[in-house]
């Protein structure tokens, strides 16, 4: 399965909101409303992020990518993360 950069963008950017609105303590509804994905995927990015939130080894990459609803940042087209 081949994915264009505009896609993994996407993904990524939901995936962080799921992430902010989790912590923030809105319910898996109000989550998908506000994202406008569907209830299972939020459930499915809820998943990653609660699996992988305490591990040491992904702590950083996961402040990172949650970084990017508190800031004015953006994925450049060649994937990396730039913050104005």
């Amino acid at each position: 399965m081949k994915h264009s950069l505009t896609a993994i963008k996407r993904y990524i950017l939901t995936f962080s909101r799921v992430a902010y609105l989790t912590e923030k303590g809105y319910s898996r509804k109000e989550i998908a409303f506000l994202v406008q994905i569907s209830e299972r995927l939020t459930r499915e990015y809820q998943a990653l992020y609660l699996q992988y939130k305490e591990d040491p080894a992904y702590k950083d990459r996961l402040e990172e990518i949650l970084a990017l609803n508190s800031q004015d940042c953006e994925v450049s087209k060649r994937g990396a993360l730039k913050c104005a």
